[in-house]
């Protein structure tokens, strides 16, 4: 009996000091990474939001919120590598500011997509409040931005703008620095999904990481063409054009929308003559028309030859052009990447209309002609019987001349 309860004994105070030993283990390491000791979060933490347009087009109205969530965790499985930790989240935090653009924006080239030049490219921050790291370790943090284009002040519609579905991958590095923590780099990795995401290492702490969420504004411009033809058209007369922009289903034409315009010319040469010179209602400013203006219809007046273009207009929009072609007979050619022939109309209407849906850059061609009869017959006739007249003249001088010599020598 004293045996087996020596043997009990025995293995309750192993099993104390086990427990003993595990406590003043956790004991210990509490007290390396106190409250005082743990890393606080980085400052001055940004990832770059760019929108990629063509240089013709006008920055829209735009804006685009971010949201941060948490990675998943993931232990180091090789040497060289480091813990990954799921990103701490505490209350709101971590944040990102939001990404607003206004209408007519300043672009810069800092960054260029495929056939798309020109870019517009605005800085967002990482704010993470008061949140602390306990231990060393990558903390892994998602990067999305929003679908709904919703940011912290209202929602945009961003009409136009292409979605950019990637993810940025954002790890926190914290090393144990002489005792106490410290969250020494934040590197970014832009992916398709958390799991092509590589490990971190210690080599990468280190290294230049960036990324960027890239929303594309693919846009077509729209050409008018003024062409006269025909021995009685008036090659400077100016004809009226209304252009006109339409909804298209979900493809919407905002108020506020800005499209450049570029080939009109706003003085024209004064002539009595011509039925359009008043130019003086002309109200294009610095080259740019807004989406009201065109939704309600934008006049212009082109002479043969001239050509008007206008720029930044969203895919799948619906147009209209229609032309005052006076007593003119027209004809119209609606061509896409000014190659591929789409619609071609030959009318004699009083007014001209050519309507379709931007797909491409297109190009409509007005041509108007005009002829008359030449009188040729009427001139040679008249031109015979001058021709008669002066025989009959000359033929009674040279025998009025002859018949005076001949009564003079007798």
């Amino acid at each position: 009996m004293k045996g087996r309860k020596m043997t009990r004994l025995l293995a309750i105070l192993a099993a104390t000091l086990m427990t003993v030993t595990l406590i003043s283990s956790y004991s210990a390491k509490a007290a390396n990474y106190a409250d005082d000791k743990q890393a606080t979060a980085p400052t001055g933490v940004t990832f770059n939001k760019v929108l990629s347009l063509p240089d013709d087009s006008e920055v829209p109205e735009c804006g685009f919120g971010f949201d941060i969530s948490a990675g998943t965790e993931k232990l180091a499985s090789a040497s060289g590598e480091i813990d990954i930790f799921a990103g701490i989240i505490s209350g709101n935090y971590p944040s990102a500011s939001d990404a607003i653009y206004a209408a007519g924006a300043a672009k810069d080239t800092t960054l260029a997509v495929g056939a798309i030049t020109a870019s517009c490219t605005r800085q967002v921050n990482v704010n993470f409040g008061d949140i602390k790291f306990p231990e060393p370790g990558v903390y892994r943090y998602i990067i999305t931005e929003r679908v709904a284009h919703k940011t912290s002040t209202e929602d945009y519609t961003n009409v136009g703008v292409g979605p950019d579905t990637n993810k940025i991958v954002m790890d926190v590095y914290v090393f144990d620095t002489a005792g106490s923590l410290s969250a020494s780099a934040v590197t970014f990795q832009k992916v398709a999904d958390e799991s092509a995401a590589t490990n971190p290492t210690t080599a990468a702490a280190t290294g230049e990481k960036t990324a960027a969420f890239i929303n594309t504004y693919p846009t077509n411009t729209l050409k008018i063409s003024k062409t006269v033809a025909g021995n009685q058209g008036s090659k400077d007369e100016y004809f009226k054009f209304t252009i006109k922009l339409e909804n298209n289903g979900s493809v919407t034409v905002p108020d506020n929308s800005l499209f450049g315009v570029s080939g009109q010319d706003k003085t024209p040469t004064s002539n009595t003559a011509n039925k359009y010179t008043d130019m003086s209602s002309n109200n294009i400013t610095n080259n740019i028309l807004t989406g009201a203006q065109l939704k309600a219809g934008y006049d212009i007046y082109l002479q043969h030859g001239q050509t008007v273009i206008i720029s930044g207009i969203i895919e799948n929009c619906k147009f209209t052009v229609e032309e005052d072609p006076d007593t003119y007979d027209v004809t119209t050619t609606f061509k896409t990447d000014e190659t591929t022939p789409v619609d071609q109309t030959d009318t004699n209407d009083a007014d001209e209309i050519v309507s379709g849906t931007l797909e491409k850059s297109s190009i409509v061609t007005f041509t108007n002609t005009k002829n008359g009869v030449i009188p040729t017959g009427v001139i040679l006739k008249a031109t015979g019987l001058i021709v008669v007249g002066l025989i009959v003249i000359i033929g009674v001088v040279f025998f009025g001349v002859r018949s005076k010599r001949r009564y003079e020598e007798d």
